[in-house]
C-alpha cells in the first residue's frame, strides 16, 4: 500500500532476456554435471573435495592430492602462530628425516579431509605405508634418533582411538610466566575493569576478570610483535612456554567466567558475556582459528540470549559502553545471519550516544576495551579513572 495515495503500490518485473536466460541455463548444466562427476562409485575409495565448499577453512582449487595437502600446510598452518593442525615448527624437520616426512604428510592429510568432512584420501594410507615401512626398518637397526622418535610419536597419535591422558605441565596460576610482567598501563587499566566490576556485581569474579584483562593484553601484543617481525615466535630454550602455552593458560582463565556450576546461582550475565566473547576472541585471534568454526556462533547466540533475557541490559550498555562494543563487534563478525542484526542495533546504540560516526574512530572505539590508550580520550575521564584505581585497587592483585 502507498501510504502517500492510498493505494496499492504497482511491482514491475523488468524481463531478464534470452541471453541472461542462456546464461543462467549454462550455470545451472555446469553445476548438475560437476555433481555428477564428483560422485564417487561404489568401491571407490574416498578423496579429496577439488573444490571446497565457499565456508571452507582454506579456499583453494588443487589440481591433485599432493597439491592438496602442500596448500593445507603452506595456507593453514604456516601463517599461524597456533595452527589448527601440526605445528610448522615440523616440517623444517620432516625434510631432513624421510620417515619423519611421510608420518607428517599423512597427519596432514588426515586433518585435511576431518576439516573438509570427508573419508580419508588415498594418500593418506600411501603415506603412513611408507612411513611405517621406514619406521620398521630404524626399529630392526636399533635406530633412535629424534627423526625416528617423533614418527613414531606421530603414528601413535594418528592411530589411537583416544586421547592419551597426561599429568598437566601449565601451572595455571603462575602468571607471570605465561602472561609476562604487566605494564603499569596494563595494572591500571585492569585494576580499573576489576573495580567497576565489583562494585556493579559485588563478585568476586572481578578479580579473575581483572586478570583475564591482563592477559588479552600481554598476549594480544606479544601476537602483534611476532606477526610484525619485531621478536621470533619460538622460544630461545626447549623448556620456555610457547605462544601456544600462553593461549592455553588465558583460556583456562576465562573458563570460571562463563562456566556455570550451579545453575541456581549463576554468574551475572556481565562475566558470562565476557565469557564467551573472550573464548572467540581466543579462537579467531589469538588462535588464528577459522571464524566458520562452529563453536563461534554457537557462542555468538549464547550472547545474544543472554544480553536479551537480561532486565538489566539498558544498564550495562550505558555503564561499560567499552565492553559492551567490543563484544557486539566480536560477536558480529561471527554470528548467524539472524543474530547479527541484534548486535549491529546493540553496537548502534553505544555509537550514538558516544557520538562517534566516522569510520576510523569506530574502529578505534571497537578495540577501546583492551586498549583504551589507543585512542583519545577526554582528560576529565581519565583523571577519573585513575583516582578511581588509585583508591580502589586493594582488592585487585594484578602484577602483584
Amino acid at each position: 500500500m502507498d501510504p502517500k495515495i492510498g493505494k496499492p503500490s504497482r511491482q514491475i518485473k523488468i524481463s531478464t532476456g534470452p541471453y541472461v536466460r542462456r546464461r543462467q541455463h549454462r550455470k545451472a548444466q555446469a553445476r548438475i554435471k560437476h555433481n555428477d562427476q564428483t560422485e564417487l562409485e561404489p568401491g571407490e575409495p574416498a578423496r579429496l573435495s577439488p573444490i571446497p565448499a565457499s565456508k571452507a577453512v582454506a579456499p583453494y582449487s588443487p589440481r591433485s592430492e599432493t597439491e592438496d595437502s602442500h596448500i593445507h600446510i603452506t595456507v593453514v598452518t604456516e601463517r599461524t602462530l597456533t595452527p589448527v593442525g601440526p605445528r610448522f615448527e615440523w616440517y623444517p624437520l620432516a625434510v631432513r628425516d624421510e620417515a619423519f616426512f611421510h608420518i607428517l604428510m599423512a597427519s596432514t592429510s588426515s586433518h585435511a579431509a576431518y576439516l573438509q568432512k570427508v573419508e580419508l584420501p588415498r594418500n593418506f594410507y600411501f603415506y603412513r605405508g611408507q612411513a611405517i615401512q621406514l619406521l620398521n626398518q630404524r626399529i630392526a637397526r636399533g635406530d633412535c634418533d629424534e627423526g625416528t622418535i617423533n614418527t613414531i610419536y606421530m603414528s601413535a597419535a594418528i592411530t589411537l582411538d583416544s586421547k592419551p591422558i597426561l599429568a598437566p605441565t601449565i601451572d595455571v596460576t603462575d602468571l607471570k610466566t605465561y602472561f609476562g610482567l604487566p605494564s603499569s598501563a596494563t595494572i591500571s587499566h585492569a585494576k580499573t575493569f576489576g573495580t567497576r566490576l565489583y562494585n556493579f556485581t559485588n563478585s568476586p569474579l572481578s578479580n579473575q576478570a581483572a586478570k583475564v584483562m591482563w592477559g588479552l593484553r600481554n598476549i594480544s601484543q606479544l601476537s602483534e610483535e611476532i606477526h610484525a617481525g619485531k621478536i621470533r615466535a619460538e622460544p630461545n630454550l626447549a623448556f620456555e612456554a610457547q605462544f601456544t602455552d600462553r593461549v592455553e593458560v588465558l583460556e583456562r582463565l576465562v573458563h570460571p567466567l562463563w562456566h556455570v556450576e550451579n545453575p541456581g546461582a549463576e554468574q551475572h550475565p556481565v562475566f558470562r558475556t565476557l565469557g564467551w566473547t573472550c573464548l572467540i576472541y581466543i579462537y579467531t585471534v589469538l588462535r588464528e582459528l577459522p571464524k566458520e568454526l562452529g563453536i563461534n556462533p554457537t557462542l555468538a547466540g549464547r550472547i545474544r540470549g543472554t544480553l536479551e533475557s537480561c532486565p538489566e541490559l539498558n544498564v550495562l550498555l550505558a555503564t561499560f559502553q567499552d565492553l559492551l562494543l567490543w563484544e557486539m563487534f566480536i560477536c558480529g563478525r561471527v554470528a548467524d545471519d539472524r543474530d547479527r542484526p541484534f548486535f549491529a542495533s546493540q553496537a548502534t546504540k553505544i555509537l550514538l550516544i558516544r557520538r562517534v560516526e566516522d569510520a576510523n574512530e569506530i574502529l578505534k572505539a571497537a578495540e577501546g576495551f583492551i586498549w583504551p590508550e589507543r585512542q583519545v580520550q577526554p582528560s576529565s575521564s581519565s583523571n577519573s579513572e585513575d583516582s578511581l584505581s588509585g583508591s580502589e585497587s586493594g582488592a585487585m592483585d594484578v602484577g602483584d
